[in-house]
């Protein structure tokens, strides 16, 4: 029996869950999956699984890889996933032995110690520990290799291992660069080796900032005017949509906001931002409270779920970061002829909410407070330029000092505007 794409993906999420494989790795999965769906439904109007629809969606990845749309540490992920699901789709299973990581590397027990030392002090979340483990276990590996003990490791020895790892897996460099700052400054700080280079100072060399289009206003409103919010889903999704427009809310902390978050006389929500761990008070205006009102009287599940936001089939629960809401933002953006441009989607609203404060006046330290940013640095991919705005900073001509169609110094004439004359 041939497979849809939907059933596809959920076959092979469920393999990864049953691996064991980290929740934020399955969630990276599930993104892709969602991508190359869409992709199959909107440029083919076919769900079902072909070798041949999952080789043009290799094909249109590689183009926005050459085209700087995507970096290559994240076409080489979406080349995985698709040859996952071809393996699942022929096989009835896939091969996970490259996604479930193994413990390649085992040091000897004093280094292992002195490795979980080193990460007990980074203070690191679960998640990231569990990344930054596998290069710090390889460095004592490396080490342990060429019989240097660490009383007697230098800075060569750093960049020597750094070196033997940046052609072998370039995907990972960055984590290996993380893993090598936190082992240098461990040791320094205790004194267990004598280092003189300051890792902190390595970075990787990235692709620049692009400047991705937001949304206008324009093309908000007619995004929420194509949302049918007769249907209990269109009730939701029109509220979520408004909502990140108001607010500028991540995704993942609109889809976590519960309804103790809502002060409905103040008119404020309260989050703890899921990427800063730190909390936000937002205030969101009347029409943006109504639909969220409406959903909740007349649309949301009757169930013990506490967040704002849940599915509308059972069992029911909350919805889970961005992929959950993408098909159908695409879908509303469609209907209202809103045009695809290379990296815009539904996190592109933050975008469109930082850009719309920035034209009306308010200073860039509230903007980035808005946005629950620690730091005015994060917000350049977040601010886009308006060219009518700018056109008005252009320097006018009327005073420079013009002779038969050419500038002449004004140090050896004397000149009146262009409308009186030119110069005399």
């Amino acid at each position: 029996m041939m497979l849809t794409l939907d059933e596809l993906s959920a076959g092979l999420l469920r393999q990864l869950k049953e691996q064991g494989t980290h929740e934020e790795t399955i969630l990276n999965y599930r993104i892709v999956c969602t991508a190359v769906i869409s992709f199959c439904v909107q440029h083919y109007e076919c769900n079902q699984y072909s070798s041949e629809l999952l080789l043009k969606y290799l094909e249109h990845t590689e183009l926005r890889l050459k085209n700087g749309e995507m970096s290559g540490g994240y076409a080489q992920f979406k080349r995985r996933v698709v040859r996952l699901l071809k393996e699942y789709a022929e096989q009835g299973y896939a091969n996970l032995s490259h996604v479930v990581r193994k413990k390649d590397y085992n040091p000897s027990k004093a280094h292992q110690e002195l490795a979980n030392r080193v990460l007990d002090e980074s203070n690191l979340p679960p998640s990231s520990r569990e990344v930054i483990d596998h290069p710090i276990r390889h460095f004592f590996c490396f080490i342990e290799d060429r019989n240097v003990e660490v009383a007697d490791l230098t800075d060569d020895i750093f960049f020597a291992f750094m070196d033997s790892v940046s052609d072998v897996n370039k995907g990972s460099i960055c984590r290996t660069f993380r893993a090598m700052k936190l082992i240098s400054s461990f040791l320094k700080k205790h004194g267990l080796a004598d280092l003189k280079a300051d890792l902190t100072m390595l970075k990787v060399k990235s692709a620049p900032i692009k400047m991705i289009a937001p949304y206008t206003q324009d093309e908000i409103r007619r995004i929420s005017d194509a949302i049918d919010v007769s249907s209990p889903t269109g009730m939701r999704d029109k509220a979520i949509l408004l909502l990140a427009f108001e607010t500028g809310l991540r995704a993942v902390d609109i889809f976590q906001l519960r309804l103790s978050d809502i002060d409905w006389e103040k008119a404020e929500v309260c989050v703890v931002q899921s990427k800063s761990k730190t909390p936000l008070v937002l205030t969101i205006n009347g029409t943006v409270m109504n639909a969220i009102a409406d959903y909740i009287l007349h649309a949301r599940p009757k169930c013990d779920a506490h967040e704002v936001f849940l599915t509308v089939r059972a069992p029911f629960r909350p919805l889970k970061g961005a992929a959950s809401f993408r098909g159908n933002f695409e879908e509303y953006s469609r209907k209202a002829s809103i045009k695809k441009k290379a990296g815009r989607s539904f996190h592109s609203i933050r975008r469109t909410f930082a850009t719309e404060m920035s034209l009306a006046g308010v200073p860039l330290p509230t903007i980035s407070q808005m946005l629950g940013h620690k730091s005015i640095e994060q917000d350049k991919p977040y601010l886009s330029y308006d060219k009518e705005h700018v056109s008005h900073c252009a320097l006018s001509l009327a005073e420079v000092p013009i002779s038969g169609g050419k500038y002449v110094s004004a140090h050896n004439v004397s000149y009146a505007p262009l409308d009186g004359g030119g110069a005399k």
